[in-house]
């Protein structure tokens, strides 16, 4: 069996595992931590959101 990759998109973060060649599970970290936002903002220099924006 190839390696499969599963996604879980929730409304405020990712997570994902990979399946191997020999059904073994495996958690993907991001930088240390086993899920991610799955939302990013990009702000211009000098404008803030959030408690930042007061």
């Amino acid at each position: 069996m190839a390696p499969r990759l599963a996604l879980d998109i929730g409304a405020t973060t990712v997570t994902a595992r990979l399946r191997g060649p020999d059904g073994g599970t495996a958690c993907v970290f991001f930088d240390g931590e086993p899920w991610c936002p799955s939302a990013v903002c990009f702000e211009a220099p000098g404008s803030g959101s959030g408690a930042r924006a007061g």
